[in-house]
């Protein structure tokens, strides 16, 4: 079973940045596969750098400002 489009993925990623903002952190930085780089997007990630293979999977470097 998947829990693609469910808002799960949305919930986790919203709940990292809380406890990131609770430790005084002003900005989010990840490396995204470039399959998901889209759901990164739309929660407001943008992408940085070249991208790169990790484990022969092309990934993104994605970052977000705090609010």
């Amino acid at each position: 079973r998947t829990l693609r489009g469910s808002g799960v993925g949305r919930q986790v990623v919203q709940a990292l940045e809380q406890a990131a903002r609770l430790r005084g952190d002003t900005r989010v930085v990840l490396g995204a596969q470039r399959s998901a780089e889209g759901f990164y997007g739309r929660l407001g990630y943008t992408p940085y750098g070249e991208p790169y293979e990790e484990v022969g999977i092309p990934h993104v470097g994605m970052a977000r400002v705090l609010g």
